[in-house]
């Protein structure tokens, strides 16, 4: 499990993150969602060591900031919005830089390319890829790094930013299938979402920010809602339900941006 308490993160005078108080349980989908510049990302560095906070952060137990990267690595792993890659390494090398983390690696840098449908590019350079296909490439590296979903330590973590951002739409539905049955199988997972339609699908659990604050943590029926989202997105926000098997969306109102308190 994961467990902040008083969480808060500050990037040179501003205050980026205050007072967070927000769990993920292994078993399920977490997402976390907002307004752009409301903290999604900074939480999620936070979340996964990779940011100095204050306050308390556990990972199974383990408390962030005094535990070394060498055993958080056997926990969880990170796929960040953008991770350059400086030199010409074919898209095999890139995957197996994620073994180097694990100490008996569960799971080739084949099977992971597999995964994410890369199979049969492992030859090809990574700067020759499509801005999905090395978006892909990194969430193979990241799978390569913890294999299976549970361990003798128990439940590992992904932490995914923005994992579907460069994909089409059949890639999209792939990938948060992969994440969700990493998460069905006893892991966790962590995802920054913009799309609250993908995340009315697939996320078990929904934390909103706005403003740097957790406004709301539950499951995506009570966090999902009119009202909770029209506040942090400052704009009109009405659920609906879709005729086929009755799965909810939430489409852009008319009206464009306006304050949250109109009402039509």
């Amino acid at each position: 499990m994961i467990e902040t308490h008083g969480l808060s993160v500050r990037l040179g005078p501003r205050a980026v993150l205050q007072d967070i108080a927000f769990h993920a349980r292994p078993g399920a989908l977490t997402a976390i969602v907002g307004p752009n510049g409301s903290g999604k990302t900074t939480l999620l560095r936070a979340l996964s060591g990779d940011l100095p906070f204050t306050g308390s952060v556990r990972l199974n137990g383990l408390p962030l900031g005094t535990t070394p990267v060498w055993e958080l690595a056997r926990h969880r792993a990170v796929l960040a919005q953008h991770t350059p890659v400086g030199f010409p390494f074919t898209v095999l090398e890139v995957v197996r830089l994620g073994l180097s983390a694990s100490a008996r690696p569960e799971l080739t840098a084949e099977e992971a390319l597999a995964r994410v449908g890369l199979a049969g590019h492992a030859g090809r350079l990574f700067p020759e890829l499509s801005g999905g296909e090395q978006q892909r490439c990194h969430l193979a590296r990241v799978l390569a790094q913890l294999g299976h979903p549970t361990g003798p330590s128990g439940p590992r973590w992904l932490f995914l930013d923005e994992p579907v951002s460069a994909l089409d739409i059949g890639h999209q539905l792939m990938v948060m299938g992969l994440a969700r049955r990493f998460a069905d199988s006893g892991g966790g997972v962590v995802a920054v979402m913009h799309d609250l339609n993908l995340t009315a699908q697939f996320a078990g659990s929904v934390a909103l920010l706005a403003d740097g604050r957790l406004t709301r943590q539950g499951s995506p029926e009570e966090v999902l809602a009119d009202e909770p989202l029209s506040a942090a997105y400052q704009c009109r926000l009405r659920l609906n339900r879709a005729p086929v098997q009755g799965r909810w969306f939430l489409p852009q109102m008319a009206g464009g941006h306006e304050p949250a308190g109109l009402t039509s």
